[in-house]
């Protein structure tokens, strides 16, 4: 919808980022039979919808938002005995996603609201501590993740301070899915670049997608 600010980039589904879900970047935890190009995050930024990004369990049950149980047991249905009939639920492939809003403490409800309608947030597989992203002009102003940005060139920075985070690595990408390193970014008017970060936890692959920018 035209009054939307925010669309869902991943659950326990998977990821719904990417136009093209063959890419190596793009195949988080992905179903890929049941995948809908067309339906995706980037179609709908290429199509000029200015969305920012939240995660969801998807979960169905009474822990929403939880993560650390495992996914839900009946999210995807399958035909278990060849019949023609769906009849059974399948575990699905990732715990879900968190919704991250980006507000000053402290945080209040109204708050969040606030974060929404302003595209301020983030959507993550795991719980994050210490995450920053950024846009800075050469004035020095600073711009949030969702914000609109005028013609000109920004510093787009990022830091990740997680002491349970042993590595992690982060990109720009835009909605045709193209990427580029993290940096100096000039930005034209229709211009669309989010911040994609791959980090690993006790040795598992755990993504965060923040909003993007929009150039004005």
């Amino acid at each position: 919808l035209a009054t939307d600010t925010v669309v869902e980039i991943a659950s326990e589904h998977g990821t719904s980022e990417c136009q093209d879900p063959n890419l190596p970047e793009c195949q988080w935890h992905l179903h890929a039979e049941t995948y809908a190009p067309q339906g995706s995050v980037q179609s709908a930024l290429a199509a000029g919808f200015r969305l920012g990004f939240v995660g969801g369990t998807d979960r169905h049950d009474a822990d929403p938002g939880e993560l650390s149980l495992g996914p839900g047991a009946s999210g995807h249905l399958y035909d278990s005995d060849g019949d023609g009939v769906v009849d059974a639920g399948a575990l699905q492939y990732t715990t879900g996603t968190l919704t991250g809003v980006i507000a000053d403490s402290p945080l209040t409800r109204a708050a969040i609201f606030d974060a929404l309608a302003s595209r301020h947030t983030f959507a993550a597989s795991r719980s994050i501590t210490g995450l920053s992203v950024t846009a800075t002009d050469s004035a020095g102003t600073t711009y949030l993740p969702g914000d609109d940005l005028p013609a000109g060139s920004y510093d787009i920075g990022i830091s990740l301070l997680d002491p349970l985070v042993s590595s992690w690595s982060a990109e720009l990408v835009n909605p045709s899915g193209a990427t580029r390193a993290v940096g100096e970014l000039p930005f034209a008017a229709g211009d669309i670049w989010y911040v994609r970060v791959k980090l690993t936890v006790d040795g598992g692959e755990h993504r965060v997608w923040a909003s993007p920018f929009f150039g004005l």
